[in-house]
């Protein structure tokens, strides 16, 4: 939906977190726009407070009734020319805020809900043969065990609608299936089972306006056997295959009807068949993917977010650098922190950020989630290789100590902790 853009546009920023908001942010107060920040109690640093003009506080981001309320009383206060989101759990609310008011913005309800709903993605990509991956939506074990005997064994089993490599699993047999499905009803009811797929995976900055699509950068991925991601590199392909992966991402796209903002979109390159689409969401990744494309690229995400936002068609999408920038987790297992490691000054003038929240006494667990992560570490190199290795080997050289757990893990804990993630909370 296009609209007269004011000269101070009001625009209303649903979630957002890091770096990413931050570009979006310092943007806004550039181009003398009046921001409101939507999020939850809490979720908003005095850094990011101090550049917008208000910060309206809900309970949970979920909550699209809540979060369109209080839109609602805001518009009736203070008219708001543009909404969006930069975080997974604000997209949906975003666009039921653009619908409601009658104002724009960069992704429609509809296909708001199609990217996040993986169901409804596949069948809208089943008349698309060079995207599409075989899946079925079941309802109980018996579906599944089906599924898996036509597609063949390996197979994926995953939540429908879940995020951050929850509870997504790979299963050789039917016994592993039955093992495997009541684990993913913990998340979320309906179940999918897709066909495995083989080859390298990657993950695509895009961004687009009016129907045209600019892939910003390709990342390669580190994973444990779970799927949690564990590293991300940029440029994570020769240029080449970027130019191919472009065309897919703009097929994609074309396919679910998104013409504007940013996507962040996961694909396996299979040898046979080439790129296949896993999942795509209408927001910028996480992680500090964002932190890792303007290392890499000079391409600022939160920024180009702003600028389509109030009208600007100029965008500045395209790289001023070729660099490399990598980031590199730590992960524990069950039991406390014993000790965290200790930086000196050429550690982290080496890196661009060290980020270790864990501290002695902290309960740890394994890691179901990428919540579960315990810090991170960003490096930038003339490569990515480079970067990668700078940023690997700090977490090698630095190890958090933990006293693992002597009992059983408590399910019940487990469980918990699973469904805490599966909302977006911690």
């Amino acid at each position: 939906m296009k609209a007269e853009i004011p000269s101070r546009p009001h625009v209303v920023l649903v979630g957002a977190y890091g770096h990413v908001a931050g570009q979006f942010l310092e943007a806004a107060r550039r181009h003398a726009c009046e921001i409101s920040f939507v999020h939850e109690p809490g979720k908003v640093t005095e850094a990011h407070r101090a550049l917008v003009e208000r910060v309206i506080d809900v309970d949970d981001l979920a909550n699209v009734a809540a979060v369109v309320k209080a839109a609602r009383q805001l518009h009736a206060e203070q008219p708001v020319n543009h909404v969006l989101s930069l975080t997974e759990f604000g997209v949906e609310p975003a666009a039921a805020i653009a619908e409601e008011l009658g104002i724009p913005t960069p992704v429609s309800r509809p296909v708001t809900e199609t990217l996040r709903n993986k169901h409804r993605m596949r069948e809208v990509l089943s008349t698309h043969p060079e995207l599409h991956v075989r899946s079925a939506l079941c309802g109980g074990l018996e579906e599944a065990l089906e599924a898996a005997e036509r597609f063949g064994y390996p197979v994926i089993v995953k939540p429908d609608s879940a995020w951050g490599s929850l509870a997504v699993r790979r299963v050789d047999d039917e016994v592993a299936l039955r093992e495997a499905f009541d684990g993913v009803r913990d998340v979320d009811q309906a179940v999918l089972v897709e066909e495995f797929l083989t080859g390298p995976e990657y993950s695509i900055e895009a961004f687009s306006q009016a129907g045209t699509h600019q892939l910003v950068a390709v990342t390669a991925k580190a994973k444990l056997e779970n799927f949690i991601e564990i590293g991300h590199v940029i440029p994570g392909v020769p240029r080449g295959t970027a130019a191919e992966l472009a065309e897919v991402i703009g097929r994609f796209l074309d396919a679910v009807g998104l013409t504007d903002g940013n996507t962040h979109t996961e694909v396996i390159v299979t040898p046979a068949a080439g790129a296949r689409i896993v999942e795509s969401h209408s927001r910028p990744g996480g992680d500090s993917i964002p932190h890792l494309v303007e290392l890499a690229t000079g391409v600022r995400l939160g920024e180009l977010a702003l600028l389509a936002a109030i009208g600007r068609s100029d965008l500045p999408w395209n790289a001023d650098r070729s660099r490399g920038a990598a980031i590199a987790f730590w992960i524990g297992r069950p039991g406390t922190v014993e000790s965290v490691p200790e930086f000196g000054k050429e550690v982290r003038e080496r890196c661009v950020e060290i980020n270790l929240p864990a501290e002695a006494g902290k309960r740890t667990t394994d890691v179901r989630h990428s919540f579960d992560r315990l810090g991170f570490v960003i490096g930038a190199a003339e490569d990515g290789e480079r970067a990668f290795a700078l940023a690997r080997g700090v977490i090698e050289e630095h190890p958090v100590v933990i006293a693992p757990d002597q009992g059983e893990p408590d399910p019940s804990a487990d469980l918990a902790r699973v469904r805490r993630y599966a909302r977006g909370q911690l």
